[in-house]
């Protein structure tokens, strides 16, 4: 029995001293990822730099000046419209007055409205722009990867705020930029014409004989 007793000690001893053998095996063993090679962009800041990127704000720009050129001359009828309404107010039969400023404001509406939808056609215009030179971009940073060697690419755009310092020798902006006005110089986007956007002008009341 004794020998049993002194079998079992030495047996919980040898399990002792093995398991920090174990530990220590593990935390010899070598590291399985790969030492770090960091790429740094302004992913925002190179899209918008590059010529294409300049072109679809340019045509943005020229498309909300014609619509807003539109807009305004819609405006102008109308507020001729309002106060025109507003002086015949005691002059007209009430029931005619009543179609009359129903109709107008049917007007002021639909001008509302109009404005709502150039807006959303503008900016669903930009985001689709903006998408396909991004798409070729972050073809271009694939290939720059490879051919230096980096194994991580990250975004050090002041919105995201992922990066607190950098080693300029790191950073492939300019390389990016350079690259992809090469290969996306223009990006051409569909736009609808101004007039079909904004509506036909009000007509105004006629004058109270």
């Amino acid at each position: 029995m004794a020998q049993k007793a002194h079998m079992f000690r030495l047996g919980l001893v040898l399990l002792m001293l093995a398991t920090p053998l174990s530990v220590s095996a593990q935390a010899t063993k070598p590291a399985t990822f790969p030492v770090p090679v960091i790429g740094v962009i302004d992913f925002v800041r190179t899209v918008r730099s590059s010529s294409a990127g300049q072109g679809i704000i340019a045509q943005i720009n020229e498309q909300h000046a014609a619509y807003q050129k539109e807009i305004q001359a819609v405006t102008a009828s109308l507020e001729k419209s309002r106060q025109e309404l507003a002086r015949q107010q005691t002059l007209l039969d009430p029931k005619v007055f009543s179609e009359r400023r129903s109709k107008f404001q049917g007007e002021a509406r639909r001008l509302q409205q109009n404005v709502q939808k150039i807006k959303k056609q503008l900016d669903a215009a930009f985001a689709k722009g903006m998408k396909q030179i991004e798409i070729v971009l972050a073809e271009i940073l694939t290939k720059i990867a490879k051919e230096k060697g980096i194994n991580l690419i990250m975004n050090a755009g002041r919105v995201q705020g992922t990066v607190l310092f950098v080693d300029s020798r790191l950073v492939v902006s300019d390389e990016a930029l350079r690259r992809l006005n090469a290969r996306l110089p223009k990006v051409d986007l569909k736009l609808p014409e101004a007039k079909k956007a904004s509506g036909d002008a009000p007509a105004v009341a006629p004058k109270q004989q």
